[in-house]
């Protein structure tokens, strides 16, 4: 019976785990080490404690990305011309960024803008949760004036 109680808090524990990561709470490294220790622990007491720093999803949360329309009229917000300053730019939560996105699901360094000389390119520094123009997942992408660009759940008009 116990092997079954600490089975369910196993399956639990990886599963908030899993959504850690995905949302950004946990880095690849502290994922990857506390999903190593879930599978190892026997005792119920490490498995609650590998997600006690987590904080639980609300409702809410959980549905706020469904519950709000796209825009019917998009237009240019202005940001990409801000952001278009003939340099690149790198986007990310890191101090050390050129546009700074204080949010746990965007990486330290998350993407980078740069012009080709005719076209702006956002490329994907390898970030955890993924670079998305216009809804789609990109590697690299050219991005115009009115697209959207999302990094982890932030949606920016360009």
């Amino acid at each position: 019976m116990a092997d079954h109680v600490t089975q369910r808090i196993r399956e639990r524990t990886i599963g908030r785990l899993q959504r850690g990561y995905v949302d950004g709470s946990l880095g690849t490294q502290t994922f990857e080490r506390r999903i190593d220790l879930a599978l190892r622990s026997e005792a119920p007491g490490v498995l609650r404690q590998l997600t006690s720093d987590l904080s639980p999803r609300s409702l809410l949360q959980t549905t706020k990305r469904w519950l709000v329309p796209p825009p019917a009229d998009p237009c240019s917000s202005g940001l990409l011309e801000a952001l278009a300053t003939g340099t690149s730019t790198v986007i990310g939560r890191a101090p050390s960024c050129d546009f700074v996105i204080c949010h746990k699901s965007v990486s330290r360094r998350h993407a980078l803008l740069a012009s080709d000389g005719e076209r702006m390119i956002i490329t994907d520094l390898g970030s955890t949760n993924g670079t998305f123009v216009n809804g789609r997942w990109i590697s690299q992408a050219e991005v115009v004036p009115g697209d959207r660009l999302q990094l982890g759940p932030l949606d920016l008009l360009l």
